[in-house]
């Protein structure tokens, strides 16, 4: 990633670098900044340009927020990822029937989110996931949820887990 592309990133998922989370594998997450009863922590670092190069590059996992004021968000997402009940184990052909199913989900709303005039940006999130990333400029936090609320809803029915198809199951 040039220095060009690294600005276009930190203006478009960057809202702020005093809060976000340090992941390390073993451990649960961890706020680097502020506690979870939102108390400022004192002698603790911001988000660094490294830290978020680093994150990247694959090097650190960090969670940050689309947070860019306490009702302001400058990014939403939605996670589309398959997951399994634990001890379930379903068969490949039944793997690649809930992948094919939940691509399809991801493109049905990147193109929802493009037609009304979203930047939306698709990314993996593991193997077989996908984040999609809408991007918008210091909206309202509360209409940004409500609005997702909504078109997920439109779009997939009060679906809360990934349905398969009948003869699969």
């Amino acid at each position: 990633m040039n220095k060009k592309q690294f600005k276009v990133f930190k203006e478009l998922f960057i809202a702020t670098t005093n809060f976000y989370w340090e992941y390390k594998i073993g451990t649960p997450p961890f706020v680097v900044y502020k506690d979870y009863n939102n108390k400022i922590k004192e002698n603790l670092i911001s988000l660094t340009d490294e830290d978020i190069k680093k994150h990247l590059k694959g090097k650190k996992i960090l969670g940050i927020t689309p947070f860019s004021s306490d009702d302001k968000v400058k990014w939403c997402c939605v996670d589309i990822d398959i997951h399994y009940k634990k001890g379930e184990e379903p068969s490949i052909e039944q793997q690649q029937i809930d992948e094919k199913k939940a691509k399809e989900d991801m493109k049905k709303l990147y193109f929802h989110f493009k037609k009304e005039g979203y930047t939306v940006i698709v990314d993996t999130c593991d193997e077989k996931g996908w984040h999609i990333y809408i991007l918008q400029r210091d909206s309202d936090a509360k209409q940004v949820r409500y609005y997702l609320k909504k078109i997920l809803n439109e779009l997939f029915g009060n679906q809360d887990e990934h349905e398969r198809s009948e003869e699969h199951t």
